[in-house]
């Protein structure tokens, strides 16, 4: 099936147990003892954190709740492995670039977290479908992508793409940002990862996922896959 026929995150959460469709009248009813539940996925497991790491925004609380909304074939994934740590790796977004490309080059096996926390220690970020990387002067990014915020110790609130437009991912050698429309960012972070700005947008339909304007304090991106 083409990406574009696949319906978005916010159709398949809307469409969620809904029971509008009416079975054929020729069908059998259902019988409820022949229907297995699948077992709960295992925690996540979260690689590549060094000993001497202090500032860690990922725990497998969090990663549980964003895996529940990514794609069934990302989901199953157990292992999370860190490719970019702003306190690992330093604060260069040419290093993020360069350290997120997937080992074997193909992407369509892996999904993509990017978590940012802020000095007022809040927590948000993003899940893409593609590695961050400069795509010239395109955007990139599918229906599967959202962003994310965690509101306080035990909420968390994601933001699906709306259709609204195409601007998902958009990355330079000067800033990387996600969602747009109206001049203003979902999510925008500069070439040092010192500064970024979040504001409500049309393509995730969200509000602001922090202070509107904010100090970096740690990034992270994880890849979901193979």
């Amino acid at each position: 099936m083409d990406s574009s026929d696949r319906p978005s995150l916010r159709q398949r959460l809307s469409n969620w147990g809904r029971t509008d469709s009416k079975p054929d009248a020729k069908d059998p009813p259902l019988d409820p003892s022949a229907i297995m539940e699948l077992p709960p996925l295992p925690p996540v497991e979260l690689l590549g954190y060094s000993h001497s790491t202090r500032t860690r925004i990922m725990t497998s609380e969090l990663a549980d709740e964003i895996r529940n909304l990514v794609p069934e074939r990302i989901k199953l994934y157990r292992s999370w492995q860190l490719m970019y740590s702003l306190e690992q790796n330093g604060a260069s977004l040419t290093t993020l670039y360069h350290r997120n490309v997937p080992p074997h080059g193909d992407t369509s096996r892996n999904g993509f977290v990017l978590a940012v926390k802020n000095s007022r220690g809040q927590v948000f970020g993003a899940y893409t479908d593609q590695h961050y990387h400069v795509g010239g002067k395109k955007f990139y990014g599918n229906g599967d992508c959202f962003l994310w915020k965690v509101k306080n110790a035990d909420s968390f609130q994601a933001f699906p793409y709306t259709g609204e437009n195409n601007f998902v991912v958009y990355c330079n050698p000067h800033f990387l940002s996600l969602g747009g429309g109206d001049g203003k960012y979902g999510l925008w972070l500069d070439d040092a990862l010192k500064t970024g700005v979040t504001y409500p947008c049309a393509t995730f339909g969200n509000e602001s996922l922090g202070d509107e304007k904010f100090d970096v304090v740690a990034v992270e991106v994880w890849r979901i896959g193979e």
